[in-house]
């Protein structure tokens, strides 16, 4: 995941951040990949370092782990409301594209990014003002170690977060993305008869046209032709790029709304069944869902990349001349 949301930026920024779907994606490869950063070593922290010598650490490894992990649920509320957004410019400019046509531009795709990571910073800031690593004496090993540390008030605020952040915000983002991807769908199948129906109807009326005036205006129409070809060719490449910005953007919103599932399930599983939890009655079944939960987290801010090689053509081409340079 960190090699992967590192390339993508990479590429990002070689093919430009012009509009404000390419910043969107952009700044998701950075979010993605700052909540790696933080994910990787809390994960470390918490399982494999405080395997060794506990006389060797002068700070309690798996108190860092917990800490770390607050700040991946930050960047992770960010790529979730980006990956929204995103879904939700597509969809307008697919449905109405002359209403929303100068809408979205790049410079208010990054102050909405900005007001989003703000938003998150914010939602979490009460929580980790009220926790962190402080100095304890360990007699059993003669040192001062730091360990985690939590005011009276934290698990106020712990729950707050848990019902803004694990369950509104995510109930919120995955039911806008759904409804897009909804609309997107009967959308692009309206469009895709209609233009069935007009290609078919001026390619007729196209051939008629040609055949009376082939022997009149020979010369002139094949200047006409070579003008007509090229504004052809230049509005089907347009047209592609809008494709597969809209096919990009569509499969990031489905790989979110698949592997971001079963937090959902989990966080409405907890409310009809309490004892489900980290040390409810049904804690080992938690256990196991909360691990299928991260892993599929984990999956989706990895695998991002597969979509940008298969839908957008300048990704891909970029890509592949970075790898074989």
């Amino acid at each position: 995941g960190v090699a992967t949301n590192t390339a993508s930026i990479v590429i990002f920024l070689r093919l430009g951040v012009k509009d404000s779907i390419s910043v969107c994606f952009f700044l998701l490869s950075c979010s993605d990949l700052g909540g790696l950063l933080f994910v990787v070593p809390a994960i470390v922290f918490s399982s494999y370092v405080p395997t060794y010598p506990a006389e060797s650490w002068w700070v309690d490894t798996s108190s860092v782990g917990l800490i770390l992990i607050f700040y991946y649920l930050i960047l992770f509320d960010t790529s979730q409301l980006i990956t929204t957004f995103i879904a939700v410019q597509r969809c307008c400019c697919v449905v109405m594209p002359f209403t929303f046509k100068n809408t979205f531009t790049r410079s208010r795709a990054l102050v909405t990014a900005a007001f989003i990571f703000a938003y998150c910073v914010a939602t979490y800031t009460p929580l980790l003002a009220h926790q962190g690593l402080r100095p304890v004496f360990d007699a059993a090993t003669n040192s001062t170690v730091l360990t985690f540390w939590a005011s009276e008030d934290r698990q106020g605020y712990m729950s707050l977060v848990d019902k803004m952040s694990g369950m509104c915000l995510t109930t919120i983002c995955q039911a806008t993305i759904i409804l897009c991807l909804l609309i997107l769908a009967g959308s692009l199948r309206t469009s895709s008869r209609f233009r069935k129906s007009m290609t078919s109807s001026s390619s007729e009326i196209s051939e008629r046209k040609t055949f009376k005036k082939v022997n009149r205006v020979s010369g002139t129409q094949s200047a006409a032709t070579t003008k007509k070809n090229r504004d052809v060719t230049k509005n089907v490449s347009g047209s592609r790029r809008e494709i597969q910005a809209v096919q990009s953007a569509t499969f990031v919103s489905v790989l979110f709304v698949l592997c971001n599932t079963p937090k959902v399930v989990l966080a409405y599983a907890f409310i009809v069944e309490p004892e489900l939890g980290l040390y409810g009655r049904y804690q080992n079944i938690y256990y196991v869902v909360n691990i299928l939960r991260n892993t599929v987290e984990y999956i989706n801010v990895s695998l991002n990349i597969l979509v940008y090689l298969r839908f957008n053509t300048r990704y891909r081409q970029s890509f592949f001349s970075c790898l074989y340079r």
